[in-house]
């Protein structure tokens, strides 16, 4: 039986430990307490992360167990490894999948700021909505739909821990619950799903290394246009006949216009050759950029940069 004083004194240690948690992420959703357990553990593109789940679940119900017997008995009694183990599995999942993003789903510093002021993305090239909420479909599927390492791991963390809350919860003496042992065939089961997990994303298409090969090129491409530009006689030319047309003029008057005619004038006659290069490169990686944030680039965006009038 369970004893309820006991139970009621650990729920509430929880659930505080639980609201911590939900505050500390809360900047994260407009400064708002996150109640929604799966908001908790959602990952920077703001889906609920499988690894974070695991080890959150886990952690939550032995820390349950934890403070139910120790309220039961007046001290700390000791836990199987059998439990340490599936919480040491989870953890290492969960920094293994995290080393697998951080090496893999990530471009390099100069290439995000490059993006990010040429307004190709917002903030990241994560599918990242402002209103996004993470759903229990994310713990089930990736980009690529249904995964099936994701399911099978979903399934036996359930089996488990509703097994180790029942019976840690149900055991009559302390030392019932000491003893309660996860099978091994049970573990490896669980590992064998982090696995395969971590090994989905380490071995799976690397979009990203691809996209910083092509971002490379485009802003090679981009500095090569802009110093064909700035050493061709016609831009020359017609910097010195701007400067004097705005000899007591308005400069911010038709700036559309005159940008668009400066453009026009460096990629028609100043450096056609180079245009042509840099918008071959830059329309490819547009194109990776809106798969992986979901948003296709603006046609305005694409066009390159061009030298300052001195």
């Amino acid at each position: 039986m369970i004893s309820a004083h006991p139970a009621i004194s650990a729920t509430v240690v929880v659930l505080i430990l639980y609201i911590i948690a939900g505050v500390s992420v809360k900047r994260f959703w407009g400064y708002k307490f996150a109640l929604n357990p799966l908001k908790i553990v959602a990952g920077v593109s703001k889906r609920a992360s499988l690894s974070n789940t695991q080890v959150f679940f886990f952690t939550l119900i032995v820390a349950w167990l934890a403070l139910f017997w120790a309220a039961k008995t007046g001290e700390l009694i000791p836990i199987h490894e059998t439990v340490l183990g599936l919480l040491g599995i989870t953890v290492i999942g969960s920094g293994a999948s995290k080393a697998a993003a951080v090496s893999r789903f990530r471009v390099t510093g100069e290439n995000w700021a490059w993006s990010k002021r040429k307004r190709w993305i917002k903030e990241s090239f994560n599918k990242s909505k402002i209103n996004q909420t993470p759903k229990i479909s994310d713990l089930l599927t990736s980009d690529q739909g249904f995964e099936i390492a994701k399911f099978q791991a979903v399934v036996f963390s359930l089996v488990i821990g509703i097994s180790l809350l029942y019976n840690g919860a149900t055991a009559e003496e302390a030392a019932d619950f000491s003893n309660f042992k996860i099978e091994d065939v049970y573990l490896g089961l669980i590992g064998l799903s982090q696995g395969v997990y971590v090994s989905g994303k380490v071995i799976g298409p690397d979009l990203f290394a691809e996209l910083n090969k092509k971002l490379d090129l485009v802003r090679k491409r981009e500095v090569a246009f802009i110093s064909a530009v700035s050493n061709s006689n016609a831009w020359k030319e017609s910097s010195k006949s701007d400067e004097d047309k705005d000899k007591g003029k308005d400069k911010d008057k038709d700036k559309d216009k005159e940008e668009e005619r400066r453009l026009k004038l460096a990629s028609e006659q100043c450096a056609p050759t180079e245009y042509a290069a840099y918008m071959s490169a830059a329309s490819e990686a547009v194109e990776i950029v809106g798969h992986l944030t979901g948003n296709p680039v603006e046609a305005s965006n694409m066009e390159p940069g061009l030298p300052s009038i001195k």
